[in-house]
């Protein structure tokens, strides 16, 4: 079995919508975040702030789009913290978008703690999904994804999925680099196989994956990307497939 690239443009909603029909996934969860990404992180801290979280119904997708989730949850965390003076808001919205609510099917909560250092720089935060799914079953379970430090694609990334063994999923160009998300979703246990094997791929010197973030990820137990734009950063925009195709030669 060997993988492909097949050139497509989708929206993220579908792609959502796609991953949910397979697995059957009645949840997702998104977070509004503060990436604390530092090349010299040695793991002494966590490297991610969380504002806060929203549970979105998969179905949510068929009617709403993620920048409508992302305004709401802006405006639920501007009133929660009593931001009432931005002109700019959370992600660089602006105020023109708030709202004093926010639809019922979306469950926004928010950490019990959070520093307060951590206001002053609350406007430069990322809104990303994280790995954590709710199944029809009530199942925990966890998406694939991958964060590469490629800044160009090229067969070598292919070759990197192939030994981790992805499966298929959906390649995502964010900016700099790159994003995987996989179209099948993992069991708790298998997610945590899943990410010793990405920080093994990781640690080869010639590997297209970014390098700190498999670690960061399993310290943080649960994996996180980005998926609209922030202040500082581009909207990720898919690509493509990934494809898995029979070798010729077994």
């Amino acid at each position: 079995m060997y993988y492909s690239f097949q050139q497509s443009k989708i929206s993220f909603e579908e792609m959502f919508l796609e991953i949910a029909g397979i697995n059957k996934i009645m949840t997702y969860n998104f977070v509004l975040y503060m990436p604390r990404y530092d090349k010299e992180w040695d793991g002494d801290e966590m490297p991610d702030t969380t504002i806060a979280n929203v549970e979105v119904p998969s179905d949510y997708f068929r009617k709403k789009s993620l920048i409508e989730i992302e305004n709401q949850l802006n405006s639920a965390v501007i009133k929660h913290f009593g931001f009432r003076n931005l002109s700019i808001g959370i992600l660089g919205i602006p105020s023109d978008y708030f709202t004093e609510e926010h639809d019922s099917e979306l469950k926004i909560t928010f950490p019990r703690y959070f520093r307060d250092e951590d206001l002053c720089g609350i406007s430069y935060t990322c809104f990303g999904v994280r790995s954590l799914c709710v199944s029809g079953d009530n199942e925990l379970g966890h998406m694939k994804h991958i964060d590469f430090g490629a800044s160009s694609f090229d067969d070598k990334l292919l070759r990197d999925l192939e030994e981790i063994r992805t499966g298929e999923g959906f390649l995502v160009h964010s900016g700099a680099s790159f994003h995987y998300h996989g179209k099948n979703t993992l069991k708790i246990r298998e997610w945590s196989e899943y990410m010793n094997a990405l920080e093994k791929q990781a640690e080869k010197d010639n590997t297209t994956l970014d390098k700190k973030w498999p670690g960061i990820q399993v310290e943080k137990n649960v994996s996180i990307l980005r998926v609209e734009a922030s202040i500082e950063k581009p909207k990720p925009e898919i690509i493509g497939e990934i494809k898995e195709q029979p070798s010729l030669f077994g």
